[in-house]
């Protein structure tokens, strides 16, 4: 029996079973609640509508986002996309497969060590457009229902994790 005392007097008393309900039952229904909303809404990698970019398995994404050259034979641009954190980390975690500070120190480490630059980025959700426009064979991250507002790009491929 667990029993939760104020000075002398008793506020409630349960078993340890009813003590772990009490606490696991709410986070179960956030981690619900969480997983709907993600499923509802995937991430996909889209390209401005001129450019030429198509499906890749996601190794080399994951390879082109991490600072490689290119990604399936050809010059990859991509485009980090910071405009949308929830994005940012969902791609970090499920397609990079780090969290996103890790992400941050893998970049800078590869950039100190090849002397590469570190990948170009959007804070903004106006500049997408513009950035994904203007850079050749870039590629960025989004949601899908992100994506389908604007008229100018492309979904490349959807991000999903393969099971």
């Amino acid at each position: 029996m667990i029993s939760v005392r104020l000075s002398s007097r008793q506020i409630f008393q349960c078993s340890p079973a009813q003590s772990l309900l009490r606490w696991a039952l709410p986070v179960l229904w956030m981690l619900l609640a969480v997983t709907s909303v993600s499923a509802a809404d995937k991430l996909v990698l889209v390209s401005g509508t001129g450019t030429t970019n198509k499906a890749v398995p996601l190794s080399e994404v994951r390879r082109a986002f991490l600072g490689a050259v290119s990604a399936g034979g050809r010059q990859a641009m991509p485009i980090r996309n910071f405009s949308d954190a929830k994005a940012h980390q969902l791609f970090s975690e499920q397609v990079l497969t780090l969290s996103p500070s890790e992400y941050d120190r893998r970049l800078a480490m590869r950039s100190l060590q090849s002397g590469l630059t570190q990948l170009p980025t959007i804070r903004d959700s106006g500049d997408i457009e513009r950035v994904l426009q203007d850079t050749p064979n870039s590629v960025t991250y989004m949601f899908e229902s992100d994506a389908k507002k604007y008229k100018s790009l492309t979904v490349v491929q959807d991000l999903a994790p393969m099971p």
